[in-house]
């Protein structure tokens, strides 16, 4: 069925409805949902990564440090805010202890962690941008709201899939298993179709939330029911 502005209208004037955009996705509001527990490296004097086979692992809050690395691009278009989630899955980035998280007994010491950076590590599409994708779009989410939106499908593709399909909303074809970079991506293609829905109906970025985490995930609540028994996709639904 299509978009109903006259059923929308009376949902965001309901107390439920209210509520959920004031408020946002409880998901959104859990620091701990976002607290990764991350492989780094230890400099040298050089700057250079120490090869002296040890690991140093480091708890840091993702997408706080999304955030705040997103922020210093000032973006101001949609294509601006592809290029910066592509350069994150592609060339990668960098966070530093002391900034971006602490590690116990290193103090004085530069510890660093890459994220993402496929083009040159191709399992880094899988392991940063598809496993960490909430984490990931939340902070870009949090930084850009008109331009991307938090992705908490993450375990659940077949209801996104749902969704799109009984508003009529365009689902955009999945890359194929051993297409990493473009499985990596594929959030883009997503988010391009949801962001046209929420200006084509005039939604807020709030609104677009309420919409998919609340609203209609009510109306198609039949059709998602026996997706309760089904094994849970991973990543996008895309592993």
């Amino acid at each position: 069925m299509q978009f109903n502005k006259y059923v929308w209208e009376l949902y965001i004037k309901s107390e439920q409805g209210k509520t959920f955009i004031a408020e946002g996705l409880s998901e959104l509001n859990d620091t701990d949902n976002f607290i990764y527990l991350l492989e780094c490296d230890e400099l040298d004097k050089n700057d250079e990564i120490k090869d002296d086979g040890k690991t140093i692992s480091a708890q840091m809050n993702l997408r706080e440090a999304i955030r705040r690395y997103a922020l210093e691009e000032n973006i101001e278009d949609q294509e601006h805010a592809n290029k910066l989630f592509i350069e994150i899955s592609d060339e990668g980035i960098y966070f530093e202890s002391g900034i971006d998280f602490k590690i116990e007994n290193h103090e004085g010491k530069k510890i660093i962690r890459n994220y993402g950076g496929g083009k040159d590590e191709p399992y880094r599409y899988q392991d940063d941008i598809i496993e960490s994708i909430d984490a990931l779009t939340a902070g870009l989410y949090d930084a850009y709201p008109e331009f991307f939106f938090p992705y908490f499908f993450e375990l659940k593709y077949n209801e996104l899939e749902k969704i799109l399909r009984f508003f009529e909303i365009p689902i955009p074809q999945v890359p194929g298993k051993l297409q990493k970079r473009e499985r990596a991506l594929y959030y883009l293609e997503i988010n391009a179709v949801l962001q046209d829905f929420r200006k084509k109906h005039r939604l807020s970025p709030r609104e677009l939330n309420a919409f998919l985490y609340d609203f209609a995930k009510e109306n198609v609540k039949d059709e998602l029911a026996p997706l309760q028994k089904l094994p849970a996709h991973l990543g996008y639904g895309l592993s």
